[in-house]
């Protein structure tokens, strides 16, 4: 067959058809074959088997650009409904829905779109891939791929998409890897409305190791276009939830918002991102994700996490690593390698209730952005951070930050804030890896009383000493706040002494009388003088 067109106001039906190679209902067998179905017509295919294309097996396009079902279709290797050589392509009207369709392999061959399998295919309209999937049998040795669509080349999708993927799955006990439970592709670019839920890949006997990306495994990039609204929520696999991207960019562009929510993996919660340029950007939120064993939200591998837009604003809510027999812990990152680097840029606003963790030696820096630390969270800097270009870190207090050295520069703050008489503060190393410039400022800030005669320790070390911290230092580079209001010079002072920089709040006149009150302040002048002397 070269050409088969189902004619507008045409409606086609094949059920329970059978062959032992290809296309269980359709086979077209050169490159020159093109399957379309137009905009009024409608295809409903059910219960057809075949090796692979357990409904239509196409060396050439097909196009599907009206109304169709795909249900219960079978395979045993490539496209449990859909095989084609060439593209798949969901017109711009297209309705459609593929669900039940499966591959179960019984030999040693590839596994590959539990729904579709083509060279690349692009969605236009609207359509639903639920719970087709994609089994091995035993422990042969399968590389399985794409629980709904395996693309060789290029998944894309256009602004008018309108597609779901629920409850597609991967199960396998093969010594080879698989991943992505709804969608594989060697590229992919998410655009228009597009939601994936309770999608997963399962070793059902073997190491976590063997299954990825719950939703998505994009083997040599992805991006999320600008204007896209996506929703990933309750995926599961062991290496990233809902996305892994294997190499190559995963770009999340300013303008796009999505959600990441209760999607679990063994490591990356949500995103685990190996190797490669990792570009976070949009509105985006990562709520409620979980890992067994590392990262709550998003691990980075050999990968950079690079942060940007003015406009771009990111939230971690509820992620956590560990399990309900061992405790759990709040975590948003994990960069793994030494040589892994975060880079938050440009004006967005970032808020981290679990943390960054990045123990292995990687580097954090923050330049103009304004974010914030929880009081649940608990961020590790194996390597340098560095806060510059009018940046603010704020961390509520209870906010645990440790690094190896620090670096405040180029008007860059950082908001220590109080509960009662304790304040955030942030551990380095040695002293002599904290670098203040003129133009750092360090503010202490509250939103009810401080605990007068009370000392706050800000920036600390374990080993070295702040003489030339001490040297460098003026009041300049201080300041503290009530409720956004700065509070009066006389009622504080700063100081540096072997362990910490601190600030320390002199008891309120009224508790002593008006001569306590004087000599608080000729103590406070005295001890000025002594650290000018």
């Amino acid at each position: 067959m070269n050409t088969l067109t189902v004619e507008e106001r045409n409606t086609v039906k094949f059920s329970g058809n059978t062959a032992r190679t290809y296309g269980g209902a359709i086979y077209g067998g050169n490159s020159s074959t093109a399957l379309s179905f137009y905009s009024t017509g409608y295809a409903e295919f059910s219960k057809n088997r075949a090796a692979s294309g357990g409904a239509i097996y196409s060396v050439g396009r097909i196009n599907l650009l009206g109304d169709f079902t795909f249900s219960q279709n079978q395979s045993n290797e490539l496209g449990g409904a859909v095989y084609s050589g060439s593209s798949v392509t969901f017109g711009a009207l297209s309705n459609g829905t593929f669900s039940g369709n499966t591959i179960t392999a019984t030999t040693e061959l590839d596994t590959r779109g539990g729904a579709v399998n083509a060279a690349s295919v692009t969605f236009k309209g609207k359509t639903t891939f639920e719970n087709n999937t994609i089994t091995a049998v035993g422990s042969k040795s399968i590389n399985s791929g794409g629980g709904a669509v395996y693309a060789s080349g290029a998944v894309t999708f256009g602004d008018t998409a309108n597609v779901k993927f629920e409850g597609n799955t991967i199960s396998s006990a093969a010594t080879q890897s698989f991943g992505g439970g709804a969608i594989f592709a060697n590229t992919l670019k998410l655009a228009g409305t597009v939601e994936f839920t309770n999608n997963s890949v399962k070793n059902t006997t073997l190491s976590t190791l063997f299954s990825s990306g719950g939703a998505i495994f994009s083997f040599s990039g992805m991006e999320i276009a600008s204007g896209t609204t996506a929703t990933f929520s309750g995926n599961s696999a062991a290496y990233g939830g809902a996305i892994n991207a294997y190499k190559g960019y995963l770009t999340f562009t300013e303008g796009a918002s999505v959600t990441f929510r209760g999607n679990s993996a063994a490591r990356g919660g949500a995103i685990y991102a190996d190797a490669g340029t990792f570009t976070l950007a949009g509105d985006v939120k990562f709520l409620d994700n979980t890992a067994s064993a590392q990262a709550g939200a998003i691990q980075i591998g050999e990968a950079t996490l690079e942060c940007t837009g003015d406009t771009t604003r990111v939230v971690f809510s509820g992620n956590r690593v560990g399990s309900d027999s061992k405790g759990w812990k709040n975590n948003d990152i994990l960069l793994v390698k030494a040589t892994s680097a975060m880079a938050i840029r440009d004006a967005g606003t970032y808020d981290f209730g679990g943390g960054i963790l990045a123990t292995a030696g990687g580097s954090l820096s923050i330049d103009e952005a304004n974010v914030t630390f929880r009081a649940t969270s608990a961020t590790a800097i194996g390597g340098t951070t560095t806060v510059s270009g009018g940046a603010t870190v704020s961390m509520e207090a209870g906010a645990t930050f440790t690094t190896k050295a620090l670096t405040v520069r180029s008007s860059g703050k950082l908001v220590f804030g109080t509960q009662g008489a304790e304040s955030a503060s942030i551990v380095v190393a040695d002293a002599a890896n904290i670098s203040l410039d003129a133009t750092a400022c360090l503010e202490l800030a509250a939103s009810s009383a401080y605990a007068h005669s009370a000392r706050y320790d800000l920036i600390e070390w374990t080993s070295g000493d702040g003489s030339a911290l001490a040297a460098g230092l003026t009041r300049d580079n201080f300041s503290v706040m009530m409720n956004g209001l700065a509070c009066d010079d006389a009622m504080w002072i700063f100081g540096v002494d072997a362990n910490s920089i601190y600030v320390e709040l002199i008891p309120e006149p009224s508790h002593f009388g008006v001569f306590a009150g004087l000599a608080a302040l000729a103590l406070a002048g005295t001890r000025r003088r002594r650290k000018k002397a």
